[in-house]
Formats: structure tokens, C-alpha cells, sequence
């Protein structure tokens, strides 16, 4: 757990630099990769399960449907999929075992010495057919989070609270998809305002969360990895967010 204040200066932190699996935290790296790769937004991609499929298919996307590039980006980084994230990379016509080794680069780069990728979507290695998770600790991912919200494009999809579209070419006769955002604090009333967020679970990571808010006590950025009660995954991070806007107005006070 990690939560900084909008000068990066550390407020609260427990085993920030405890080295843990991930999950779909690491679908930032793989935007950043994407976009640094020239990621094309007027592409469209057709679906083959033999290149794309994930665990889970949670579109139920069928063979020779096309999408829009635009909407799988929404559909990786605000819906957090797997599939889509994997049509994407197909899309920069990177194989995908050369996409992650140009992630592993991109996090050495950005002096995340922790941090390791072993596939693009932070699905556990058994779903993925790898031997290794994906990792990284409390405080690096806190810096790639803010590396990742220089994208406008990353920005504006991790801010985004529900995203609709249609398919290209529909095969099932089922063309409209929606989804919100995995983060459900998005959808409640707050004394602050979540600008940006990306979610992750498996059973290995836990919960994973990172966000940034903003309120009249400044801008803040919380993560939290490793939470293993996945009913409650947001219950920490709410409180963390409201300590800090407590912790303003109790100084604000004292003076």
C-alpha cells in the first residue's frame, strides 16, 4: 500500500516495496508499449481465436467479427479485457513474445527495477501458458501509473466511467457492447474525484488497485496490491483517499 501526494512525497505506506504479482496493473506497460510501438486508431482488427483468445472471452466475440482499434483500447484499458488487449497487440504487428521483452525494456528505462513482465494482459501464468507472473512492488508501480497518464490516450480512457460501441462486422447478430469501468468507485457519490484508475484481480495477485484523485487537499496517488478480500477490494483505497482529504482539512485548522 502507497499513497503520495501531488509533489510524489510518500504520506503512508506498508511493504511498498514488497515484490507482488500484479495482474491487470500491468495493462498500463502494455499501453505505453503500444502507443510507443505507433499504435494506428483508424486500424480495425478481425477476430481469430487462435491468435487472440484470453481468459476470459467476457465480449463473447466470435470468429471474423472486426472491431475498431479505438474501441478495443476502451475495452482494454477501461473494461480491463483480455482479449482485446491481445488484438491490440496483433494490431502493431508485434509478435507478442517480442512485445513483452520491449515491455521488460520499457520498465528498465523507467528504472523500475522490480518490475517484470512475462505476458500482456496479467492473466496468472497457468491461463496463459507461462511459468511466471507478472510483478511489481507498491512504489514502482505508482511511477509507472503517472508515466502511463503523460498518454492522453491512456489518460483519458483510465478517466472514463462506462464506454459503448458496435462492431464492425457483427457474425452473431449481437453488434452493441457496453461495459464501465472496472473501478466501482467511479460510480458513487465522493468527497473527491477519481481522475484516473486501473483495477486488477487473480486469485495469485489479490486485489490490485492504483488511482489517482484530486479534491481540495491536492491530487493524491494510491496503490494497493495484494488484497486478498476481493469483496471488499476498494474498501482501502476509499479510506486511504479520505484519510488524505482529512489530513488537509485537520491542518487547515491547526493554523
Amino acid at each position: 500500500m502507497l499513497i503520495l501526494d501531488e509533489n510524489g512525497v510518500e504520506l503512508a505506506g506498508k511493504n511498498a516495496d514488497a515484490v507482488r504479482p500484479i495482474a491487470s496493473l500491468t495493462k498500463l506497460m502494455t499501453a505505453v508499449v503500444l502507443l510507443d510501438s505507433g499504435l494506428d486508431f483508424s486500424q480495425t482488427v478481425t477476430y481469430t481465436p487462435k491468435k487472440h483468445y484470453a481468459y476470459k472471452n467476457y465480449m463473447h466475440i466470435k470468429q471474423g467479427e472486426v472491431f475498431r482499434v479505438t474501441d478495443l483500447w476502451f475495452g482494454m484499458i477501461t473494461g480491463s479485457l483480455n482479449v482485446e488487449t491481445r488484438m491490440l497487440v496483433d494490431a502493431v504487428g508485434i509478435p507478442e513474445k517480442t512485445f513483452v521483452d520491449k515491455m521488460n525494456i520499457k520498465a528498465s528505462v523507467l528504472g523500475l527495477e522490480h518490475t517484470k513482465f512475462f505476458n500482456v494482459t496479467g492473466l496468472s501464468a497457468d491461463l496463459t501458458g507461462g511459468k511466471l507472473e507478472n510483478v511489481s512492488t507498491a512504489r514502482e508501480i505508482a511511477m509507472l501509473f503517472q508515466e502511463a497518464l503523460k498518454y492522453p490516450e491512456i489518460a483519458g480512457a483510465l478517466s472514463l466511467p462506462a464506454y459503448r460501441f458496435e462492431e464492425v462486422v457483427d457474425k452473431d447478430k449481437k453488434k452493441g457492447h457496453y461495459f464501465h469501468h472496472t473501478n466501482k468507485l467511479m460510480q458513487e457519490a465522493l468527497p473527491y474525484r477519481v481522475v484516473a484508475s486501473k483495477t486488477g484481480y487473480t486469485e495469485e495477485a489479490g486485489a490490485c488497485f492504483v488511482m489517482l484523485t484530486t479534491s481540495r487537499a491536492g491530487n493524491h496517488v494510491i496503490v494497493s496490491l495484494g488484497d486478498p478480500n476481493y469483496a471488499q477490494r476498494f474498501s482501502e483505497p476509499k479510506r486511504l483517499a479520505e484519510w488524505a482529504l482529512m489530513r488537509k482539512w485537520v491542518a487547515a485548522a491547526g493554523r
